[in-house]
């Protein structure tokens, strides 16, 4: 521990940077607004760069992920909700309130009956269509509403759905697995086109959990393919042109390398020294 000068820490939000606080994170009841930067720099023993997890899983990507050669880059990660990071010329957005770079509540249904966020409540927003929840609770909408799929069948044994069970059912040629698939395709599709949009990084990486097998799985490189054709049916041509969107490579270690990349330049940063290799 003597070698090592600063550590890096993600959490979900609602938080506060400035202060070093979780807000009232739905995960964690009973953390409610609670310190926790200061008390893991004290268990420690020495000081704690703090950030949103979905904006250390980009830092990550950015640092040496798939976005190591690119100065600016957007990531959705799609997991039990959405989360999201934007670097802009090397800068993560954090944002005035903490709350920088949310690609998960970009509306992406205006409309008045549109589909509530599981976790916030917000109406319309991405999170709503595009998280493992949403998949889970519009598979178990359509079995209880009879439409016919294989997944009636898991939804009996288990009494409940994932985005899992809809993968695997996809992969075996259920037919409402696949549209649902290409549905959460064309609403992350309009995520990406707001990021870009909004910061035009040349790159936009897939991460998280809920990859329907990634880039190695032809459900995966369908999915891919329905958010590229979305993002490019709502944006320009020389953007679409100049704009790349693909999965993310560095899995479920994307955040804790983020939250020690930027902790090592915030380290930096505050040395006034350069950033050694």
């Amino acid at each position: 521990m003597g070698e090592i000068p600063a550590a890096g820490l993600g959490t979900p939000g609602p938080l506060c940077l400035t202060r070093g606080m979780l807000l009232d994170p739905s995960h964690f009841p009973k953390w409610h607004h609670f310190a926790i930067r200061d008390a893991v720099s004290q268990a420690l023993g020495i000081p704690v760069r703090f950030l949103n997890d979905a904006n250390a899983a980009a830092y990550g990507e950015f640092w040496i992920g798939v976005g190591k050669d690119h100065p600016s880059l957007a990531m959705f990660t799609l997991g039990t909700g959405v989360g999201g990071g934007l670097i802009y010329e090397g800068m993560l957005i954090n944002g005035a309130n903490s709350f920088g770079s949310e690609c998960g509540h970009f509306i992406v249904d205006s409309r008045p009956d549109a589909r509530l966020c599981v976790w916030g409540g917000g109406r319309g927003q991405l999170e709503a269509y595009a998280s493992a929840s949403a998949v889970a609770a519009r598979a178990t909408e359509a079995v209880t509403a009879g439409l016919p799929t294989s997944l009636a069948d898991t939804y009996r044994s288990n009494g409940k759905l994932t985005a899992k069970d809809v993968y695997e059912a996809a992969k075996a040629g259920d037919q409402f697995s696949l549209e649902l698939i290409d549905e959460t395709a064309f609403y992350l599709g309009i995520g990406v086109a707001d990021a870009v949009h909004a910061i035009d990084p040349g790159l936009v990486v897939l991460g998280g959990a809920m990859n329907f097998g990634g880039a190695e799985s032809p459900i995966g490189r369908r999915f891919l393919e329905g958010v590229v054709a979305e993002f490019r049916r709502r944006t320009f041509p020389n953007v679409a042109a100049g704009t790349t969107v693909q999965f993310a490579t560095l899995g479920a270690a994307a955040g804790y390398v983020g939250a020690a990349g930027f902790a090592r330049c915030k380290y930096y940063d505050e040395k006034k020294a350069p950033v050694t290799e």
